[in-house]
């Protein structure tokens, strides 16, 4: 599943020891069925339901043979193998409720905590899979290579269109450059569209840097939970394209950069 769903992930999980890479696919594929639940609903009550079978399920509380699930057992055993927190758990499915409702986020500390939820909660997770230990530094470093990785996600969710302007862009952004709701919904770059994004990308190179100070100090065991993280780089590089538009400009990487940035990772402790 990980590996049709997201290659870069199942190649990252490749640098970490045999007996933990089922540990990172198992994080990996919940993070992707949650994710995926606003795709599959029509209407948000159904998205709630299957994010609290979820919730139910990690917390020992679903009916029926959960067991029966190939992501949920696999996940149930590595909580159990791993000592994962359950609560880090059910917090990336809160995180994913907010996608149900389209609601837009009110300020960039707003955007910095669900990304926090999200995508620093999964790297957190693997690498204490990985390392067996809580370790603050770790899970600082998960901060901030979460939120790069979010500021791509939103870079991505523009050219896809299928989420509006202001559901991933938070609101103080929009307002500071003076961009209306008319420009949101036409889709159609503009100088203030494009210095909302200048700022919410400035955002990311910043939580990059704070990352990359921390990769002398990072536990090696750590690296592989890092590794996708790099791949952030060269998507916030093309923002910086006199031609990039958010609207059309095509976001992603070829297969061989891919493999080609996650083997150079591996070989600086997880982190370019």
């Amino acid at each position: 599943m990980v590996k049709t769903s997201d290659r870069s992930a199942w190649l990252a999980a490749l640098f970490a020891p045999p007996d933990k890479r089922h540990f990172l696919y198992a994080i990996e594929a919940f993070a992707i069925e949650i994710a995926g639940v606003r795709a599959k609903v029509r209407e948000p009550l159904a998205g709630e339901l299957r994010l609290q079978w979820w919730t139910d399920a990690i917390e020992g509380e679903a009916r029926g043979d959960v067991r029966g699930h190939p992501v949920a057992a696999a996940l149930i055993e590595t909580i159990r193998r791993a000592h994962l927190p359950r609560a880090t758990l059910t917090g990336m499915i809160d995180a994913r409720r907010t996608d149900l409702y389209d609601d837009p986020l009110a300020s960039l500390d707003e955007y910095a905590a669900r990304a926090d939820q999200i995508h620093g909660a999964r790297i957190s997770l693997e690498a204490l899979a990985l390392q067996g230990t809580r370790d603050p530094t770790t899970e600082a470093a998960a901060r901030h290579a979460g939120r790069a990785m979010a500021v791509v996600e939103t870079l991505r969710a523009f050219t896809s269109g299928g989420t509006p302007l202001h559901m991933t862009v938070p609101l103080d952004l929009l307002r500071q450059h003076g961009i209306g709701a008319a420009e949101v919904l036409v889709r159609r770059t503009s100088a203030p569209i494009r210095a909302a994004i200048a700022a919410l990308v400035d955002f990311a190179w910043q939580e990059w840097a704070a990352l990359r100070d921390t990769r002398r100090t990072l536990d090696p065991r750590a690296a592989p939970a890092f590794l996708t993280a790099n791949l952030a780089v060269p998507e916030l590089k093309r923002t910086r394209q006199r031609a990039y538009d958010p609207f059309t400009t095509q976001v992603g990487l070829a297969p061989w950069r891919q493999q080609w940035i996650l083997w150079r990772a591996a070989r600086r402790n997880g982190i370019l």
